[in-house]
């Protein structure tokens, strides 16, 4: 037995790196693949010092294998043939590098990479995309091109590798085509386009129109949940991390990747270890579902046909100028007009910033480096002197420079002409932004704009199942005011039943709730089958290291615990959903990975087919809550829209609950009417 062989070799009482090849050498069933799930299992399993050398073993195993697999002889002639084929095009390319001929270099590496994606060889893609990416500082438009249009027709082939570091270096080949198209002006933006489409969530936005299915329930799989839920289990409270300098804050504003996990050998970290290779499991299944998706590129023409003539859309893109400063690419898209347009920080380099703390280790943007700052900050308390704290004020004005002064002449420009609705499609970090707080003018951004939030641009096309409005429950609403004590320690929620009474009263309904023990996870999945509209006021539970247990509370039932989770939402149908809004504590929240493809409860429930959701950026106060969603529904059976109701009702909070953090809290994600 594998796991035999294991315990034999860290109980050695000479342990060490000679000791530790020799054995791989022994037992060369270590590095049969079919294996490893087993050995992640029991290195989780070990306590103390002997934690520490299973991890050794481990990683000694994994870089044999790896260079095994880079020098194994191959005995399939026609891949051998392709591979000495693409060694003949890398050795052409530097021939034609050896005479300054970039382009001719840059076309033999490209038709390496296409062969090396076909044979699947994932090291020898790795250094394609290394040698693409050395040559950025000195290639033209025209090698631009070419490398953008070589990675977009390998897309699939390259994302079928399940590779964070491929990822990595093809958004880092894309920042550099984007470069080198700013500085011919004007910029190609039928090329910007198709850039921003492959870097900006393709995974996610491709998998939109494929049906939802809970992953295969084998042996791994079974497995490591029972793992993860016995340790719940094991655990007094939700969440016990240490305090670290990287906080939830600064995870949120991450690429989420498996470096997260922690060093340590105690029950918690145990937990968020395991929960984060479930989530980077689910993650590889949605890779593996989209190879065969239909994902056809929108075209400007495409997008300006999808929007209102009032509309003006914001995508964004971070990344660098040539100098190496932070910069904010911008593409402007009206019913009419298409425009491109970036500003530059120069207190600021581009690239990445890599955090290490408490064993957990971290990437995010530079140019984002604020957004964890700004959040923390418009939810302090600014103690009744002004509406937000100074400092969360100067950063504000600080990120609107980067973020709105460049388009400032357009934004004036387009309200001239009758514009009033800014919808943006943020990158990275920006995605839990409060872009409406943002200064303008003498005011802020929402005083003349009515500001909502893109996930993707496959939304405004995508083609969502057309609901008969004919027997549709018009609300559904669902309060849980967690009077009672529960196994998961979940502290009151003042007025969520009266909140849910008073909105699910507007339609005509009663609301389901915890007092009348109706407010379950079975009716919660039956409303999103039969309803128009679902309002959940809940607690919830924002997992930052693994988005894929991000949790809402139900009331318990024999068969369920109470809690539902946001994988357990992948075979949820709720196509007729329009409207989902959340009034409960950082249920609207998520996390993004390197190539901008977002993962938690707002995506899953968007996978499962609801248009719009309205939730809260931040921890909510219970009164700014009530206040602002009755206002939002009492708007919504008067007639209006639901963007016309949703500046209704942040208008009206604002008046009522005039702080930030009250009333800025309040965001709108997905398809507008």
């Amino acid at each position: 037995m594998i796991t035999t062989i294991l315990d034999s070799i860290i109980n050695e009482e000479e342990f060490d790196q000679q000791s530790v090849a020799q054995a791989i050498i022994q037992y060369p069933e270590l590095l049969d693949s079919k294996y490893w799930p087993t050995m992640d299992q029991w290195w989780k399993q070990q306590q103390g010092p002997l934690y520490n050398r299973a991890l050794f073993l481990l990683k000694q195993v994994s870089a044999t294998s790896k260079r095994n697999e880079q020098n194994k002889e191959f005995k399939n002639p026609f891949e051998e043939n392709m591979r000495n084929l693409s060694r003949s095009h890398t050795n052409a390319a530097c021939d034609f590098l050896e005479q300054n001929n970039f382009s001719g270099n840059v076309n033999e590496y490209l038709e390496a990479l296409k062969i090396d994606v076909a044979i699947e060889d994932h090291f020898r893609v790795k250094d394609d995309l290394i040698r693409l990416l050395d040559l950025i500082p000195d290639l033209d438009l025209d090698s631009a091109n070419a490398i953008l249009s070589k990675l977009v027709g390998n897309v699939f082939g390259i994302s079928a590798f399940r590779s964070s570091v491929l990822d990595y270096l093809i958004l880092q080949l894309y920042k550099g085509i984007l470069r080198i198209y700013m500085n011919y002006q004007p910029i190609n933006l039928t090329a910007f386009l198709i850039l921003l489409q492959h870097a900006k969530g393709f995974v996610f936005g491709a998998g939109l129109n494929l049906p939802g299915e809970m992953p295969d329930p084998n042996e791994y799989v079974v497995g490591l949940l029972q793992n993860i839920y016995d340790m719940e289990r094991q655990l007094a409270s939700p969440d016990t991390r240490q305090e670290s300098v990287i906080d939830d804050e600064m995870l949120l504003s991450a690429y989420l990747g498996e470096q997260e996990k922690q060093e340590g050998n105690n029950l918690q970290a145990n937990l968020n270890n395991l929960q984060i290779e479930f989530d980077r499991f689910l993650k590889l299944e949605e890779i593996r579902n989209i190879q065969n998706a239909n994902y056809p590129i929108l075209s400007i023409t495409d997008i300006q046909n999808s929007i209102g003539s009032e509309t003006v859309l914001y995508i964004q893109f971070m990344g660098g100028d040539a100098q190496g400063n932070a910069a904010n690419f911008i593409l402007l898209i009206t019913k009419e007009d298409s425009r491109a347009i970036y500003g530059v920080d120069p207190n600021f380099p581009s690239g990445d910033l890599e955090i290490s703390s408490e064993g957990i280790l971290t990437n995010t943007a530079v140019l984002s480096f604020s957004v964890p700052d700004v959040r923390r900050e418009i939810k302090n308390d600014p103690y009744g002197y002004n509406v937000c704290t100074e400092e969360g004020l100067q950063l504000l004005a600080h990120d609107s420079e980067m973020l709105l002064e460049p388009i400032l002449p357009y934004l004036e420009e387009f309200r001239l002409a009758g514009k009033t609705h800014l919808i943006i499609q943020p990158h990275g970090a920006y995605h839990y932004y409060p872009f409406h707080l943002l200064p303008y003018k003498n005011g802020l951004l929402s005083d003349e704009w009515l500001v909502t939030t893109l996930p993707n641009l496959r939304l405004l096309t995508v083609d969502r199942k057309t609901a008969s409005n004919t027997g549709l429950i018009e609300m559904a609403s669902f309060g849980l005011g967690y009077a009672q004590p529960s196994s998961f320690d979940i502290p009151p929620l003042v007025n969520a039943i009266a909140e849910a009474n008073q909105i699910a009263g507007l339609f005509h309904f009663k609301a389901l709730t915890d007092i009348e023990g109706n407010a379950t996870e079975n009716n919660f999945r039956e409303a999103c089958k039969i309803s128009k509209r679902i309002h959940l006021c809940s607690h919830g539970l924002h997992n930052v290291s693994a988005p894929a247990f991000q949790k809402l509370f139900f009331v318990p039932s024999e068969s369920q615990d109470g809690s539902i989770s946001a994988w357990e939402l992948m075979d949820l149908d709720a196509q007729n959903v329009d409207l989902l809004t959340l009034s409960a504590c950082e249920t609207a929240l998520g996390r993004f990975d390197v190539m901008d493809n977002l993962q938690g409860l707002p995506a899953a429930f968007i996978k499962a087919g609801v248009s719009t959701i309205i939730g809260t950026l931040w921890e909510a106060e219970t009164m700014s809550c009530e206040t602002f969603f009755v206002s939002f529904y009492t708007a919504i059976t008067e007639g209006k829209s639901k963007k016309e109701s949703f500046q209704v009702a942040q208008n009206y909070t604002r008046t009522k609950h005039p702080e930030y953090r009250d009333w800025g809290n309040f965001f709108y994600l997905g398809a507008v009417d």
